[in-house]
């Protein structure tokens, strides 16, 4: 029996439903060798989905959103997708004014977005609430 992709649909035979990565930093010309290590073995476990966790990251630059495109570009050509959850307000809007949220999925935990941004993405289908996890 395998087990449901959060989708609800079983995984394709050699890959992984979910990978989950959770950035503590900025994500700047310092870190981002580093960030491509890290991405490049999350790709190798060939992920439905890859989930990059901004909730912690206070600041990315244009080599930070680059190794996200470029993960994003790797993740599709593998038949994956890769999302972004919860950027701050300054991530999101570095990642605006390069045009990157026109190709990179955003997860927005409701808490975390104001309720007039949530309203106006919503309202778009750009933007996909974090639902809680059910209690074991």
């Amino acid at each position: 029996m395998s087990t449901p992709t959060p989708a609800g649909r079983p995984p394709r035979p050699g890959r992984v439903p979910l990978v989950e990565i959770v950035i503590t930093e900025p994500l700047d010309a310092r870190v981002v060798p580093r960030l491509r290590g890290l991405l490049g073995e999350a790709l190798a476990l060939r992920p439905e989905h890859l989930v990059v966790d901004l909730a912690g990251c206070a600041l990315i630059d244009a080599s930070g959103v680059d190794v996200l495109m470029e993960t994003h570009r790797h993740a599709v050509r593998d038949g994956g997708r890769l999302s972004l959850r919860a950027p701050s307000p300054a991530v999101h809007r570095n990642l605006q004014l390069t045009r990157a949220t026109s190709a990179l999925d955003i997860i927005w935990p409701q808490s975390t977005l104001p309720a007039e941004e949530w309203s106006a993405a919503a309202g778009t289908g750009a933007v996909a609430a974090a639902q809680p996890e059910p209690a074991l």
